[in-house]
């Protein structure tokens, strides 16, 4: 089957966009190399029309490293849920730490300082919500 002009012209957007395998890429730039004209408008898509195309209007290149930044990123994140939650425990425990003395269980905060007891639960509840709307971010983005 002999390829035509219209077959690579059609090809064009998937070959520009390094969506094709190798033997059509390589059948594409044969092509191309006969073709002079095409080759022409080929390089002329790939600087002035094509590019502010694919990114929506501007040039935005990416970083070499995207990948490690992206993994970072998430590590990141990932650790940062983990503190939330240890905080958020921490902060609803402690008014309800207590002690043995002489035989008997003693509440320390909330027996003896309430309105900190209370504070420390109002930070928990942030903590707690933080925690919850950190969650469902994650959870929305396949986390």
């Amino acid at each position: 089957m002999e390829i035509t002009s219209n077959v690579i012209q059609d090809l064009l957007p998937l070959y520009l966009a390094g969506e094709v395998c190798p033997e059509t890429r390589a059948q594409v730039e044969e092509f191309l190399a006969r073709d002079r004209s095409l080759a022409a408008e080929v390089e002329r898509l790939k600087s002035d029309f094509l590019k502010p195309i694919l990114t929506g209007g501007t040039i935005m290149p990416l970083p070499q490293d995207r990948d490690a930044q992206t993994l970072t990123r998430t590590r990141s994140r990932l650790q940062r849920t983990a503190w939330i939650l240890a905080l958020s425990i921490a902060f609803t425990l402690a008014p309800l730490s207590f002690t043995f003395d002489r035989g008997h269980l003693t509440w320390i905060m909330v027996r003896d300082v309430p309105r900190m007891a209370s504070m420390y639960w109002a930070t928990a509840a942030g903590f707690w919500i933080a925690y919850f709307l950190t969650r469902r971010r994650l959870r929305s983005a396949g986390l």
